[in-house]
């Protein structure tokens, strides 16, 4: 993860610019938690985050008992997918529930 100079206090840019892909996601993800959100929707929402990182993210998400968490993504980790109460994949453009 780079270091911006100033730390905390550093600018981060215009809209964030100085940022990386990841560090964008981390925040997005930080004040939808700030807000104490009940359903979170992430469309590719760690996909800019290293995959170990992303899976250490994503299972502390679904440990949290007051979150509902939808997640549209094309990188499912093997580890998580039972942990899931219901997936649904799309093949050739059609849905499959499982």
């Amino acid at each position: 993860m780079g270091k911006l100079p100033g730390g905390l206090d550093g600018a981060c840019g215009e809209n964030g610019a100085k940022l990386s892909g990841g560090e964008r996601q981390r925040i997005a993800l930080a004040r939808a938690l700030i807000r104490e959100v009940k359903v979170l929707f992430l469309d590719e929402g760690v996909s800019a985050i290293d995959v170990s990182t992303a899976n250490e993210i994503e299972q502390e998400l679904l440990d949290m008992k007051d979150l509902t968490l939808l997640t549209v993504t094309h990188r499912i980790k093997d580890g998580l997918t039972q942990r899931y109460d219901r997936i649904v994949t799309m093949t050739g453009g059609a849905a499959e529930a499982e």
